[in-house]
């Protein structure tokens, strides 16, 4: 048997292709805001409201419904095209975790004093 007729290896230098497909399930979007703790960004107002999928400010809905990104500049554009529509809005965007699922975890809200 020739060496390139191989199915176990890619190439002489990588790893087995039945590693290849483990690694690349394990970097997931939810396997790797696990492993790398990575973070997103949501919209808050003055409110203390959160702005969901649906672009609509909300109290309280689940975590998996909130507008969030993984980039802040396109998290600060949905922020701008929001002030354009109203300006009477204080917004601001905010950095959080995401959990094991990929969803962000939110701040603790400040009690008002």
């Amino acid at each position: 048997m020739h060496p390139s007729d191989d199915d176990s290896r890619l190439d002489a230098y990588a790893m087995p292709k039945h590693l290849f497909s483990a690694t690349i399930a394990a970097f997931s979007l939810t396997g790797m805001a696990t492993q790398f703790n990575m973070t997103a960004f949501i919209l808050k107002n003055q409110h203390e409201q959160f702005l969901d999928k649906t672009l609509q400010w909300v109290d309280s809905c689940g975590a998996s419904q909130l507008f969030k990104h993984t980039h802040r500049d396109i998290a600060l554009n949905q922020l701008m095209e929001l002030n354009a529509k109203d300006v009477q809005l204080r917004a601001k965007v905010v950095t959080c975790q995401l959990d094991a699922k990929g969803n962000p975890v939110l701040p603790l809200q400040q009690p008002s004093a």
